[in-house]
């Protein structure tokens, strides 16, 4: 496939931002006012908790501010990852990032004067001015922190550093985004064609075992080669979260991510507890596996390849959304509606080019339509990203919907489980619809590798989290070598004895850019097992589980995550619910093992 430069893209396959550049460049005043209102803000400076009227115009003017910033921040970032060696939108994402945090630093007064106030003097004047009513569940949340908030000269210094502070992540996605030079790579015709990061997927499921080798050695060979400059950007940025969380008061930066969701460490742990005590369901899927594709050894560069291995199947665009949407006609018509409105208003940015940002992400603001930007490549994992990042996006859109700026931003914890919800609904209604048994294979195969992906590969991520931060937090030395030594022996620990874990999977922890969002992942196996039990029940027309879902993702941030999902009737601290997505998992390993299994009857 070759890779095209932007301007060489149909234009029906590229995003709509028209409503962001009217907010961010056709608006030209945004930057000045901005800083006008900053300066207002800064005016309130040692009054904010004089009256309930100086506590509401200083909220009022915060929110203000944040939502300009939104919009700027949201914008750049967008155009930059569309051509990240485009000089315009580099430059222009320079001058917003230097414009945030600049008004960020400003304003890093007002957190630390607002905690300073007495919470019992809050709540008094909520009652007594109606417009602090919206405000009541923010100022709750806030004062949460105020044990973990510093001086307002400290704050300040971290504000004013935070560039420096970040400064990890931005280095990690250039060099993995621009820098990375990747070989040709010979396709399943012998051709000599391009390959890349974001078509590494297309060429590890190749039916072709030369491709899928040829790939997995081209992928890490490069990797290996900046293997050093990666482990110490990482190790800097583990060290940066031990260094914040030990400033603020946490025991453990664990401690410290898992706080702002108000989520028990105990899940956290439960997870990988729960997982481990469950291995042997992943070592007999790849035992299966290992027999139907006729392997004396299976590798990791086996791992992704179907057992159909003569199905063959690809999906241009147009096809996945008739089948998407038809798989999601079960979340009702006005869910469908919302989703012709995402194709028909040009949500999604489509196809790879040259120097765009790899993978796939939802993104968006308040004041926007949200976006969803893929590297589609017509294979049926593309087709489950689209539905993945609708997921994303259907759950902007309705939370934008109902609720207030203040809270129409959810938690990734919540994310990630309506964006599983439409995975889980897309491999059922694709099972129930396959018209031959290599078809059904196919798809089985799919769904439990999809599962592998989701589930065990995620946790096994989140335990090489826990494993470095814990190392470091104990003074222990961190070096590439220890790096790529744990995550050897946490990948033989899961792939099992019927899987050779090649020494080239060793690197794999150098190109996952969410460990710079630290103990982020976990969050995509919690909201698997969630999102099983919800599309079961409303697979099953379970009684108020549709409209339950509905609410759930029309409520932001207006509660506790875990709070909003018990209200639906999930309890994300009950063991059990990680446990009953496995049992999910037998299902379809039993199905798919009898499916083979009278295939050679």
């Amino acid at each position: 496939m070759e890779i095209k430069n932007r301007c060489d893209i149909d234009e029906k396959y590229k995003w709509d931002l028209s409503k962001l550049t009217d907010i961010c460049e056709k608006r030209n005043d945004i930057f000045l006012e901005t800083k006008k209102l900053t300066e207002k803000l800064k005016s309130y400076k040692g009054k904010i908790g004089n009256s309930p009227k100086n506590l509401f115009d200083a909220l009022e003017l915060s929110t203000k501010i944040s939502r300009n910033l939104e919009n700027l921040y949201v914008y750049a970032f967008l155009k930059h990852y569309e051509d990240t060696q485009y000089n315009n939108a580099q430059e222009y994402k320079n001058k917003v990032y230097k414009f945030y945090n600049e008004i960020t630093e400003e304003i890093s007064f007002f957190d630390v004067e607002l905690l300073n106030i007495d919470y019992k003097i809050i709540e008094k004047y909520v009652l007594e001015l109606k417009e602090l009513e919206k405000y009541k569940f923010y100022l709750e949340k806030a004062f949460r922190y105020k044990k973990y908030t510093l001086s307002e000269s400290e704050e300040k210094i971290l504000s004013a550093l935070s560039p420096v502070i970040n400064s990890s992540k931005e280095t990690f996605n250039s060099l993995d985004n621009t820098d990375l030079t990747f070989d040709k790579i010979k396709d399943e015709n012998g051709n000599l064609v391009d390959f890349s990061n974001e078509l590494y997927t297309k060429y590890i499921s190749s039916n072709d075992r030369r491709v899928r080798k040829e790939a997995f050695e081209l992928l890490y060979k490069e990797y290996a080669k900046h293997k050093n400059t990666i482990a110490q950007t990482y190790i800097t940025n583990i060290k940066k979260d031990a260094i914040l969380s030990r400033l603020r008061g946490y025991n453990s930066s664990l401690e410290a991510s898992l706080y702002k969701d108000s989520v028990d460490i105990k899940v956290y742990k439960n997870l990988i507890d729960i997982v481990n005590k469950n291995l042997d369901k992943l070592h007999k899927f790849f035992s299966i596996k290992k027999k139907c594709l006729n392997l004396d050894e299976m590798h990791m560069y086996d791992v992704y390849a179907s057992s159909a291995s003569t199905f063959n199947k690809e999906y241009s665009f147009e096809e996945a959304k008739d089948i998407i949407i038809n798989a999601l006609n079960v979340l009702g018509q006005d869910y469908v509606n919302i989703l012709c409105k995402a194709f028909d208003e040009k949500w999604v940015d489509v196809m790879p080019n040259k120097y765009k940002r790899t993978g796939a992400y939802s993104w968006g603001t308040y004041d926007s339509n949200p976006v969803l930007m893929l590297n589609y490549d017509n294979t049926i994992n593309s087709v489950g990203t689209l539905a993945h990042e609708l997921g994303h996006s259907i759950h902007s859109y309705l939370s934008n919907s109902n609720q207030d700026y203040l809270y129409h931003s959810y938690p990734i914890i919540l994310a990630e489980i309506a964006s599983t919800v439409n995975e889980v609904l897309l491999a059922d209604y694709m099972l129930k619809n396959s018209k031959d048994k290599q078809e059904k294979e196919y798809i089985l195969n799919d769904f439990l590798d999809s599962f592998r992906g989701t589930l065990y590969r995620q946790t096994m991520f989140a335990e090489f989290e826990y494993i470095v931060h814990e190392k470091e937090e104990n003074n222990e030395t961190l070096t590439e070598k220890a790096l790529s030594d744990i995550y050897y022996d946490l990948n033989k620990k899961y792939y099992g004895d019927d899987i050779v874990s090649d020494d080239e999977i060793r690197y794999e922890w150098a190109r996952i850019p969410h460990f710079y969002n630290s103990f982020y992942v976990y969050k995509y196996a919690t909201g698997l097992s969630i999102a099983c039990i919800i599309a079961s029940d409303i697979i099953n027309k379970k009684d108020g589980a549709l409209d339950n879902y509905i609410k759930f993702l029309s409520s932001g941030s207006s509660n506790y995550p875990l709070e909003i999902l018990k209200e639906c009737g999930y309890d994300l601290s009950d063991p059990k619910v990680i446990e009953n997505a496995f049992t999910i998992f037998d299902k379809y390993l039993f199905e798919y093992e009898n499916l083979i299994e009278g295939e050679k009857n």
